[in-house]
Formats: structure tokens, C-alpha cells, sequence
């Protein structure tokens, strides 16, 4: 749910419910995320994560069935050969755009604070609170924010916007 910010107001009914053992009304937003989650290409999303992320192609745990979403890395180490390491340019001096968001399940803040730092002064690294991941999809700050970088890299751009978290508010 983290992905979506459209779903983020139902977030604390949904884990009250599920706590709380209450059914009614879990069902559509259920539906509604396995919709969502449909337009990724899981085949694809597997084959690009097992060839940069070591860790993906290690033998799947005894206890894993076939729910776990891991399932395809355990299968892929064949696939492809494992990718080169990520590479930081570490000092350089092009301009250089790091967003993240808050509630970023992937690439938490920590993660892309590290790679602005690693990067060098050339790298402003922008948090946005109250964001998951892909920050310039699903925020219209974040968007303006790169259009403005790309448009200016050398300019700062203006990231008030960033700190304005939406009000999420739980319904009974």
C-alpha cells in the first residue's frame, strides 16, 4: 500500500480491521491493490532484480511457498549473468537529482541520503514526506521539482512543497 498515496488515508482502518479480525470491507481494497499491482510485469521486475541484487539468487528458505513474491529469483539465477555492482560517481561534479520518499519501501530516506552524500556536493538530495516510492509519479511537487532540475540543474529549485505531508485520517 505504500506504493499508492491514493491509499494511504485507508491505511490505519485496513490494519485496524485486520487486527481487530474485521472482514467487511478488507475485500475491495484488496481487489483494488491486486489491480494495481497487476500492471507490473513480474517477469521482468524478476529478471532486472536477480541480475543486480545478488542476494536475490541465493537459494530460496526451506519454509518459502509459492505466495512468496521471491519465488522467481530463487528460479532466475540462470537467467542472466549476475550485473556489475552499482556504481556511485563519487565526486563528480554534474549536477545530480536525488528524491525520496518517506515511506519509501524500497529505497528508504536513509539509502538515498547516502547515495547524494557518496555523489558529492554536485547531488542535492530532496526528502518528501508523506511519499512511498517513485516520488516523481506519484507526486506533483516532485515532478515540477525535476522538471525545474532538468530545465536549471545549477539553479536550487524550490522543495517547500516536499515538506507538506497530506493529512491521512482514519475511518471507522
Amino acid at each position: 500500500m505504500l506504493y499508492y498515496p491514493t491509499y494511504y488515508p485507508t491505511l490505519p482502518t485496513f490494519i485496524r480491521r485486520i487486527h481487530d479480525d474485521e472482514t467487511q470491507g478488507v475485500a475491495p481494497l484488496l481487489v483494488a491493490l491486486k489491480a494495481a499491482a497487476a500492471t507490473l510485469d513480474v517477469g521482468v521486475h524478476a529478471a532486472v532484480e536477480c541480475r543486480d541484487r545478488p542476494h536475490y539468487r541465493d537459494p530460496l528458505p526451506n519454509d518459502a511457498d509459492i505466495s512468496d513474491e521471491n519465488i522467481l529469483c530463487g528460479m532466475s539465477r540462470d537467467w542472466a549473468e549476475l550485473g556489475p555492482p552499482p556504481l556511485i560517481p563519487q565526486g563528480a561534479s554534474v549536477p545530480t537529482l536525488v528524491l525520496g520518499g518517506q515511506f519509501d519501501p524500497v529505497a528508504g530516506p536513509a539509502l538515498g541520503r547516502d547515495v547524494a552524500e557518496r555523489i558529492g556536493p554536485a547531488a542535492r538530495w530532496i526528502p518528501f514526506a508523506g511519499i512511498g516510492h517513485n516520488v516523481r509519479h506519484f507526486s506533483a511537487c516532485g515532478a515540477q521539482i525535476t522538471f525545474d532540475f532538468i530545465g536549471n540543474p545549477d539553479k536550487a529549485p524550490d522543495t517547500v512543497c516536499a515538506s507538506c505531508m497530506p493529512a491521512i485520517f482514519a475511518t471507522k
